[in-house]
């Protein structure tokens, strides 16, 4: 649940680094710990390392719903832009922090494809709250919101996939978990695929650093 005991606490920080127990471990220090049926190497090292970074920003970013819950309005475009001039600020810190990249680097990776502005608006819109979310009876209608999903993907991501019968009118059912709201994720959904495409970016500018200066 993004609004519930998991982010009561949060452990992460974009410009400090992540709590492990009672420390503050730094952004490139994240602790890793490879699964038995990993082999020890520098490359699986590598790989869970990138994937603990990828985990740690997904938290951060569900952080900010809950920060900003009461103000979002998909349907507002000057909240939509401060929203999306939160996330890249957040973006830029944590990623310069992580993988050591510069931030206007990130900034100009992140404004190419205007993909903050597009996470802003999928956010806001899959994470609205209240007593029946707006969302919830377009998705019931088989519908996106076009102020949201104006260059759509396939609607069958999102609609055709015999999940309606999990909705209610507050959002996806609740877990056995959690009081909270989730984003679909334990019933086969998960709407957030800007956030995907923003890490595969931001990875993809890191792999070309490192081969360009290698």
């Amino acid at each position: 649940s993004w609004n519930d005991k998991a982010t009561n606490y949060p452990n992460v920080s974009p410009g400090v680094g992540v709590r492990d127990y009672a420390d503050i471990v730094p952004l490139t220090q994240i602790p890793i710990t490879l699964n038995r049926t990993t082999e020890e190497t520098p490359e699986n090292r590598h790989k869970m390392h990138m994937e603990q970074i990828a985990r740690e920003y997904f938290s951060l970013i569900l952080l900010l719903p809950r920060v900003l819950e009461r103000e979002m309005d998909f349907m507002n475009p000057d909240f939509i832009l401060r929203f999306q001039q939160i996330i890249n600020r957040m973006s830029c810190t944590f990623f310069a922090g992580a993988l050591g990249l510069a931030e206007d680097d990130i900034s100009r990776c992140l404004e190419e494809y205007g993909v903050t502005g597009e996470l802003a608006r999928v956010i806001s819109y899959w994470c609205e709250t209240g007593e029946r979310p707006r969302w919830v009876d377009y998705y019931r209608s088989g519908k996106l919101a076009q102020e949201v999903y104006f260059n759509s993907p396939s609607r069958e991501l999102y609609i055709d996939n015999g999940l309606s019968n999990i909705v209610t009118d507050r959002g996806f059912r609740k877990t056995t978990h959690s009081n909270g709201l989730n984003l679909g994720a334990p019933n086969g959904i998960f709407p957030l695929l800007p956030l995907n495409k923003l890490l595969t970016m931001v990875f993809n500018l890191y792999i070309h650093k490192n081969t360009t200066s290698a």
